[in-house]
């Protein structure tokens, strides 16, 4: 290993912390002697100014007896505080001081490994470790990147497993990704469940295992109110609003996300209803292999009219199309439309956003609409 300055940072604290262990592992071994790994840790009483001097120390400390010594900063949360170059406060002094002496260059006889979120890159400390070693910035998959948070987030998941020996079968992939959304938070647990519950990590992972005991509660995508809105549940959908938005330090600018993502969903729903009119579909499960079975030129023509719930892993679209059963598309088209006007409520007006989002959502659950007739249709016909 060439460089011996490490700094793996970002915002996705799960695989910040387990990329940072499998380095410590790599450069210091399993069961590193006591006097060749220092770890410093955040404690009480300790200022960041106090632990980033600590870590100064420990750099111009020399090995016990010439030997090889690894200084480990372990999940950090005081990177944030590092201030800009014209700041006197204390962190900005520690942090510079660190910087400068990853800039001069530590001993070939020492590795220097530092976790933990909020490093600034335009910073000094990111710029000293990016020069002379290796910046490692995790990020965590963004819902807003509608075409690649999933692959992002299979790629996570892979990784996990891969680290604790397991080959996940790629339909239990497609499942997990679906369950987990974009919570990073989750994906060692949910790997620990199933390899407990089938046996250990050499027996096979089954995809009704997975379904058995690995429940969808992404905390980014809010599942459960998609899942009740898509069965036009009006008590279900307000209630998950009163959850998502008791735990948010802002709830009226968490409602703008729940209106991005109430748009995405309704999307999908039309865009699912679409390919069941174009397939002559009617049976969930049907859509699911139709999807499985596009030849790669069907599959493209189809992205290429907007209609991404091709690319979707099945298992997910068919939850959609049990959903799209229950909609009318005009129906899908005006909840579309509601959205957009909830939004710009929103944006424009000083009234409360959370009663335009729950007046939404009552209108989209709200009984089947009547046609031109003066007959009702009923939910669960294409």
């Amino acid at each position: 290993m060439d460089a011996n300055v490490f700094l793996i940072t970002g915002n996705d604290g799960p695989t910040i912390e387990a990329a940072a262990r499998k380095l410590v592992r790599e450069v210091a071994g399993d069961e590193p002697d006591a006097f060749a790994l220092e770890i410093i840790r955040e404690r009480d009483g300790a200022t960041v100014a106090d632990i980033v001097h600590e870590v100064v120390r420990a750099l111009r400390s020399p090995p016990f007896l010439g030997g090889h010594k690894t200084v480990w900063l372990q999940n950090f949360h005081g990177f944030s505080s590092e201030g800009s170059r014209k700041d006197s406060s204390p962190e900005a002094t520690a942090f510079r001081e660190l910087a400068g002496i990853i800039t001069e260059g530590i001993g070939e006889d020492m590795v220097l490994i530092m976790n933990g979120p909020g490093a600034d890159q335009r910073k000094a400390l990111c710029r000293a470790c990016k020069e002379k070693g290796v910046l490692r910035v995790a990020g965590k998959p963004d819902i807003r990147d509608r075409r690649n948070w999933e692959a992002d987030m299979r790629r996570l998941v892979r990784q996990a497993a891969d680290r604790k020996g397991v080959d996940l079968p790629q339909p239990v992939l497609d499942y997990l990704v679906a369950a987990l959304g974009t919570d990073t938070v989750r994906i060692e647990t949910e790997l620990e469940k199933l390899i407990c519950y089938c046996g250990g990590p050499d027996s096979p992972i089954t995809i009704e295992a997975a379904r058995e005991i690995c429940l969808s509660e992404g905390e980014t995508i809010s599942w459960a109110l998609q899942d009740a809105v898509g069965d036009r549940n009006v008590a279900a959908a307000l209630q998950q609003i009163d959850t998502l938005l008791q735990r948010e330090k802002d709830p009226e600018g968490a409602v703008m996300g729940l209106l991005v993502q109430m748009g995405n969903y309704l999307r999908h729903l039309l865009e699912v209803k679409l390919f069941m009119h174009r397939q002559r579909l009617r049976n969930p499960q049907n859509v699911m292999r139709a999807v499985e079975n596009l030849s790669p030129e069907a599959r493209a023509a189809y992205e290429k009219q907007g209609m991404d719930v091709v690319g979707f892993n099945t298992y997910r679209v068919r939850l959609l199309a049990q959903r799209a059963l229950h909609f009318q598309g005009g129906e899908l088209v005006r909840g579309l439309v509601g959205v957009r006007d909830a939004y710009r409520k929103c944006v424009s007006s000083t009234a409360s956003n959370r009663i335009a989002l729950e007046k939404l959502i009552i209108d989209i659950c709200g009984p089947p609409v009547s046609t031109s007739r003066g007959t009702q249709v009923r939910a669960g016909r294409c």
